[in-house]
């Protein structure tokens, strides 16, 4: 499932993003949670809660999305470059960075750019 911020108060966020993450987890299925709380959260401040939303998401968004542009895969590397230090010790079995979609199968990036991508993407801790 995957839960997006859009139009949503960034104060409800340390209440709401668990709360959906409790209501999947009470189904007692393995249910793969998706959420852009830190995306929206880097909007209003600079103190993520990472520790939280690893508790509560497998897998969250951190920057805006990816267009078919090297320049906004660059500004994404960027960004996870500038961030690392914030990012690393919450990425692991079951909590993943999400860096957004993979542009790899755009012929009208270079095969090295498409290279760069896929190497850095694993690096960042993207989902397997």
């Amino acid at each position: 499932l995957k839960l997006d911020g859009c139009y949503c108060n960034a104060s409800e966020f340390s209440t709401g993003f668990p709360a959906v993450g409790a209501a999947l987890n009470a189904t007692g299925r393995p249910i793969l949670y998706s959420c852009e709380w830190p995306l929206y959260e880097y909007r209003e401040t600079d103190k993520i809660p990472y520790a939280e939303i690893a508790e509560t998401c497998n897998l969250w968004r951190n920057t805006e999305d990816v267009q078919d542009s090297w320049a906004s895969v660059d500004r994404i590397i960027e960004w996870f470059g500038d961030n690392a230090g914030n990012l690393a010790s919450y990425a692991g079995p079951g909590n993943w960075n999400d860096p957004d979609r993979l542009i790899i199968g755009d012929y009208g990036f270079s095969f090295l750019k498409r290279e760069t991508q896929i190497a850095v993407w694993g690096m960042m801790g993207g989902p397997p």
